[in-house]
């Protein structure tokens, strides 16, 4: 989650201001992280998977409804053919769960974003099904070093759900991975856009196999979705880049507010100084 997902900003570690090594924290939206001078708190954030165009065309192909994956949720308009319209009108949004970063007391490299919830796909027998069938795609893990996003599978058919799965690659990043805290030290909120585009599966045969059991597929409906899985494509094409869209692009919005702690030298004079005015107010009362 533009998303990001490099997207993922102030990730949660802004920890150990003036540490001569860097430390990795993870923030969540419940919890803060405070560590050598800076307290990170007030994480929010949102995922936003667009689709593609040919994942439209896959997704109408087979006749496919949809049915949300709490907390995230589903826009996707149909036109008066009753078929799902394309140009990214149809996108599913999921919220931020927990940002993980590297911080050297300088400089805040983000290095992964998890998402929650996601959607559920679901057929019935037509002319690219064998039969009914469902897949559930939830709660996504961006990993920026690999450039792979990883998901919670299930489905139909004997489909064996599976956890972290290696779902897609990602061909580019757009947005700022790396944040510098101030000097001197305010209180900051970090507000960045990210954006991930160009996904495709990790592993195209085990990829295509595991969506055509779940969703019992057959060759028709295999065709078209291996048709979106294609990084030379000429037709999928990504609005922004001008590249193979592949299965779409994430886009990110992230907030995290990072408060600078004072040093345990700072709360010592403060104590000096109080002791200094007591004992300034004895001798006058004196």
């Amino acid at each position: 989650m533009k998303f990001a997902f490099k997207s993922l900003v102030a990730a949660a570690a802004l920890v150990s201001m003036g540490a001569s090594h860097a430390v990795t924290a993870t923030l969540t939206t419940t919890n803060t992280v405070t560590d050598s001078g800076w307290t990170l708190h007030d994480m929010s954030g949102t995922g936003r998977l667009t689709f593609s165009d040919t994942l439209i065309s896959a997704l109408n192909t087979a006749a496919v409804q949809f049915e949300t994956v709490a907390p995230a949720d589903l826009t996707a308009p149909k036109g008066p053919d009753g078929k799902y319209l394309k140009g990214g009108a149809a996108y599913v949004n999921a919220p931020v769960a927990s940002l993980t970063g590297n911080f050297d007391g300088t400089t805040l490299s983000v290095t992964q974003v998890v998402t929650s919830g996601g959607a559920k796909q679901i057929t019935i027998k037509n002319g690219a099904t064998l039969g009914a069938g469902f897949l559930v795609i939830e709660n996504l893990t961006v990993d920026l070093n690999s450039k792979i996003i990883k998901a919670d599978l299930s489905g139909g058919n004997g489909f064996t759900s599976v956890q972290g799965y290696s779902l897609w690659s990602f061909e580019t990043l757009q947005g700022p991975t790396t944040f510098s805290v101030p000097n001197p030290a305010v209180e900051t909120v970090f507000n960045v856009d990210n954006a991930l585009r160009g996904l495709f599966f990790v592993d195209q045969t085990d990829g295509l196999n595991k969506f055509a059991q779940a969703l019992n597929l057959n060759t028709t409906g295999r065709a078209a979705l291996k048709a979106v899985d294609n990084k030379l494509s000429t037709t999928n094409k990504d609005p922004v880049t001008g590249q193979a869209a592949g299965f779409g692009w994430i886009n990110s919005t992230i907030t995290v507010t990072a408060t600078p702690v004072p040093e345990p030298s700072t709360y010592a004079l403060m104590v000096v100084g109080l002791a200094g005015l007591g004992f300034a107010a004895r001798r006058r009362a004196k």
